[in-house]
Parts: structure tokens; sequence; C-alpha cells
């Protein structure tokens, strides 16, 4: 009977340690460098008077290997002020954001004029991940993306062509170095879904407004 308990323990123990070691958090050291494009700013007509120039909507994120958000890394102040699911609906629809949009303050920034650098610092436990990112123009048509009324059932009024999505190959917890984010595939048009289609061959000046996407990764 003792040495039956004592077999129960020791395992016990080993599986305990198993864990821990499982879910053992590594601090690192995230550098995203955003290079701006061609058509990083965009004009458009107000009315059809007042001419405006914009920057791009942005979201970088962490996601699992099945695609589940993990954490929401950097986001544009626009989206705040906007308020459309259209801008960034891949990710949108992931973080629920208009139901907990106040969560999402501390990550929020002004968008960046030119091309950026965002330093982050994150716990990483056992599980592998990919960065993510969703890049978006208002009023930025096109012929697959065209000029429609308010209620139209596809497309957007206001959004012009679709957000694009970039993502890096999955990172292991322990890796460090160089990661590129390759375009993916682009956003819901009319934000109605937070699904991915991935012709991206319909997105014309939507594909030049970021020259680069990149994660620099280090031990903190």
């Amino acid at each position: 009977m003792k040495r039956h308990t004592l077999m129960m323990t020791v395992m016990i123990l080993f599986v305990s340690v198993l864990m821990a070691v499982g879910n053992k958090e590594v601090k690192k050291q995230l550098k995203i460098s955003i290079s701006k494009g061609k058509q990083w700013e965009h004009s458009f007509k107000l009315f059809g008077m007042i001419k405006i120039t914009t920057t791009p909507q942005i979201v970088i994120w962490r996601e699992d290997e099945e695609g589940n958000l993990i954490e929401t890394l950097y986001l544009t102040g626009k989206m705040k002020k906007i308020g459309r699911y259209e801008a960034l609906p891949y990710w949108a629809h992931k973080a629920d954001y208009f139901k907990q949009k106040n969560q999402f303050d501390l990550i929020t920034s002004a968008s960046p004029k030119g091309s950026t650098e965002i330093n982050v610092n994150v716990k990483l436990n056992q599980m592998k991940y990919r960065i993510c990112a969703e890049v978006n123009h208002s009023y930025d048509y096109n012929e697959f993306f065209p000029k429609v009324g308010k209620k139209h059932p596809k497309y957007s009024k206001t959004n012009g062509q679709a957000s694009l999505i970039y993502k890096s190959d999955l990172i292991l917890p322990e890796d460090t170095g160089n990661f590129v984010l390759k375009e993916t595939g682009y956003g819901e048009a009319n934000g109605s879904t937070g699904k991915l289609y991935s012709d991206i061959s319909k997105l014309t000046t939507a594909r030049e407004i970021v020259h680069y996407l990149g994660v620099m990764i280090s031990i903190r």
C-alpha cells in the first residue's frame, strides 16, 4: 500500500513538472516594421468638393495555429473614431471589437504619417503563433469594389476596396529573428462577416498601401 502511494505521489509530481514546463512563459520583444507604399496616402473629395487626404487604418495582432485571436498588439485610433466594421472586418469580428472596444484603449495609437516601427513586449507560452496585420483605406474604389448605394448587400458606400490581410509563417515560442508578413487575403467589403477571401487579384491600389511588413523578435 505504501509503495503504491509512493508511486502515485511520484507520478503526480512528474506530471506537475511537465505542466509547469509546458506553461512556462518566455518574455520577448517584438519590433514591428511598417514601410509605406505608393498609396500610403489616399485623397478623395468629400461631397464632391472638399479634398481629404488620409492615411490607412491598421491593426496588428497575434493568433494561434487555428487562427484564434491571442492578443491585439497595435491599433490605429481611426477605428474607434469612425466605428465601422468594414474598416478592419477580419480582425474586428475575431476581437468582437464593437462590444468591447474600450479594452483596446491602451494599445490604440494615432495613425502613422509614414513608415514606422512599433515596439511591443509580450509573454509567450509554448503555443505556436502568427503575427498578423490588416490594412485599409476608405473611398479607394476600383472595378471590383465599385461605389454603391448605402444599403448594398455586398459592397460598402464608404469602404471602396476591401481590407488586405497579412500573416507571418508559424512562429515557435523559442524563435528569434526576422519574420515577413505576407499578403494572405482580404476581408468582407461591407464588414458583415469576418471571412477571409484569398483572391487578392481583385485588389489594386490597396496592395500598394504598404511596401513591407515584418517583425523582428528578440529576447527581452
